[in-house]
């Protein structure tokens, strides 16, 4: 077992640690499905967050899973029937989980085929809207598809707006976007401690804007009684783990990011 260790990527390596004042629970597969029976998610965002639907596809499944990447993702059953715990004498369902590409998380209704945006390379926005009604849990993130601060907000608002007066009962989760590091694929170790203002003024690409944005998207998700959930602390010293060569934002997996799906059972288990 230890000559097998030797080969596993050194990002993997490392422990997560919390407070002892606020200790983060670990979840096995039978307790995860549990939490989220009958739930149905719907993800809208990047490709950032399409890899929250990897990580869940990875965590509950076994062996290879058909998808046809993030543009074309079907609905995928996140748990076998004899993996959830039955109670209550309640009939139960296999939760079920769906990604819609949409970078902006606009309101988009349709896609006409002329419509240049459509083909715009920077962003794509698919139609989300219409199908968030077979859902009752909607996780959002922007990802790095920058708009101004002003930008942003408006279209954010407009969208929880119509989100809560169509789908009042929808629980909407937004994940934070997580940063970029420069020169990734280079980086054997965790950043020693978290860049600081300078640093982040310095970076590409309005990198070094997300943690504004990440406030203001805190700030629409709470007003609403949405749940935010902050990865960007949590993520922003592994520069260690990235895809790297051209891609510095992506996440290797498994790796760090494993840790999105500890935050998101957590969440679950306590809003049960």
């Amino acid at each position: 077992m230890e000559q097998e260790w030797q080969f596993v990527r050194e990002s993997v390596k490392y422990v997560w640690k919390t407070p002892e004042e606020c200790p983060m629970p670990k979840f096995n597969i039978e307790k995860a499905c549990s939490i989220i029976y009958g739930k149905k998610f719907l993800l809208v965002g990047d490709i950032l967050l399409f890899q929250l639907h990897e990580l869940l596809l990875d965590y509950f499944k076994e062996g290879s899973v058909q998808c046809y990447g993030e543009i074309a993702c079907k609905e995928h059953l996140l748990c076998k029937i004899d993996n959830i715990e039955q109670g209550n004498g309640k009939q139960k369902q296999p939760p079920k989980m769906k990604f819609i590409r949409n970078d902006l998380i606009s309101n988009r209704q349709n896609l006409p085929i002329d419509d240049i945006k459509f083909t715009d390379a920077k962003n794509l926005e698919l139609p989300w809207i219409s199908y968030a009604h077979k859902f009752n849990v909607l996780i959002l993130n922007k990802g790095h598809h920058w708009q101004d601060d002003e930008t942003f907000r408006n279209n954010l608002i407009e969208v929880m707006d119509s989100v809560r007066t169509k789908f009042p009962n929808t629980l909407i989760i937004y994940k934070s976007t997580t940063l970029g590091h420069l020169n990734c694929q280079s980086a054997k170790e965790p950043l020693s401690s978290p860049p600081n203002a300078t640093e982040l003024e310095s970076l590409p690409y309005h990198w070094g804007e997300i943690h504004r944005q990440n406030l203001i998207a805190k700030e629409i998700i709470e007003a609403v009684g949405g749940v935010f959930i902050d990865l960007e602390n949590v993520m922003i010293t592994r520069i260690d783990d990235h895809i790297g060569g051209q891609d510095c934002l992506r996440w290797c997996i498994p790796g760090p990011a494993d840790i999105w799906l500890d935050f998101l059972f957590y969440v679950m288990n306590e809003l049960k």
